[in-house]
């Protein structure tokens, strides 16, 4: 058996055909056989990925139960000018239809791997980030969709001046596809931890990293985050390398019904402050050198769990959340006032928000 798995791993399709070539007898029973033999290497290495050189590029898609956008996911990348691509689609022990969807392409730069149990979705990141051959790592959700010079731009933008991250802008699209709105980056390239604090930016499928950078920071996707993994990551990031970013919208990010996004606020505000006590203990002082930085993060987690305590009808809950931080600028202070006012208010109020991830 041990050996038939070395044939397999180290042979080339071409030789099996060339054994039945051998012979000189062509007749049905050989082109059968043949045709067989084909198939069954097409197979391994579309499922293996064992052949050819390591790719530029390594896009992640982290999947459990994500058939609805699923084939629009795939094929945005299937269509990118930039070719020199694996797509390591992590499926975290889904249960409807979407690894027969995925293994209905037959593209040998596709690599599927089936978790041996279902993870919380940073776990999952971070699983399939090991996965990766590529010098770069692109991050795609089954649900959202890049547009085709995507990675390109992506590659050409994080090459210049030895960036260790690069994003993008994003249109935003609802569950029917429709263009709802657009999200151009605020900040210049740069090192952006201070920019990022106070205004987060970033989506999962607007960003690519060096993987050299989480080699020698030794930082992944952090396996206790529920709900903003992303983050978690790249706050940490931004203290430790430069980010180009590229002000144009090359992808489209899918942003759902305001109730379930206030049902995921409560998962943010506590990411949000797991994060920022992550980030004083790996850098002693560092809440202190951008203290006003620091409250204004504290405060948006504040508010998230407003928002879920809101939904929940549960006022005076979140007036308590929001008390402490209404000084740290008017925002929080009128956001105080109107939860007073109780949760019809809000609700009455919010509809006529700019709605925003982070």
């Amino acid at each position: 058996m041990r050996e038939a798995e070395l044939w397999l791993r180290d042979s080339d399709p071409a030789d099996a055909v060339g054994i039945f070539q051998a012979f000189g007898n062509f007749d049905r029973r050989s082109f059968f056989l043949r045709f067989k033999t084909e198939f069954l290497f097409s197979e391994v290495a579309h499922m293996s990925g064992f052949d050819g050189a390591s790719p530029k590029v390594s896009v992640i898609m982290n999947c459990y139960n994500g058939e609805r956008f699923l084939s629009e996911a795939i094929e945005s990348v299937l269509k990118q000018s930039f070719s020199d691509w694996e797509l390591v689609f992590w499926d975290n022990q889904s249960t409807d239809g979407s690894s027969q969807i995925l293994k209905g392409y037959c593209d040998r730069r596709i690599r599927y791997i089936r978790g041996t149990e279902h993870v919380p979705l940073g776990h999952a990141r971070a699983l399939a980030v090991e996965e990766c051959k590529g010098e770069f790592i692109a991050f795609l959700d089954t649900d959202d969709v890049w547009f085709p010079d995507y990675l390109q731009v992506q590659i050409d933008s994080i090459e210049r001046d030895n960036a260790g991250v690069s994003y993008c802008g994003f249109e935003i699209i609802n569950e029917e596809s429709e263009k709802t709105g657009e999200s151009y980056p605020r900040f210049r390239s740069g090192m952006l931890f201070s920019q990022l604090m106070t205004h987060w930016d970033i989506a999962v499928p607007a960003v690519i990293v060096r993987k050299k950078i989480l080699a020698e920071t030794g930082l992944n996707f952090d396996p206790n985050i529920q709900a903003s993994e992303e983050y978690c990551l790249f706050i940490q990031l931004s203290l430790e390398t430069r980010f180009n970013v590229i002000r144009r919208l090359i992808c489209q990010y899918r942003r759902y019904s305001e109730s379930l996004t206030d049902k995921a606020c409560e998962m943010w505000s506590k990411d949000r402050c797991y994060t920022l006590e992550l980030l004083k203990k790996r850098h002693l002082g560092i809440d202190a050198q951008y203290a006003s930085e620091f409250r204004e993060s504290y405060a948006r987690a504040s508010y998230y769990a407003a928002r879920y305590h809101m939904r929940e009808k549960h006022s005076l809950e979140a007036v308590r959340e929001l008390f402490p931080h209404m000084l740290v600028d008017y925002r929080y202070f009128c956001l105080t006032l109107i939860a007073c006012g109780g949760w019809r208010i809000w609700e009455f109020i919010h509809r006529f928000l700019p709605s925003a991830r982070k």
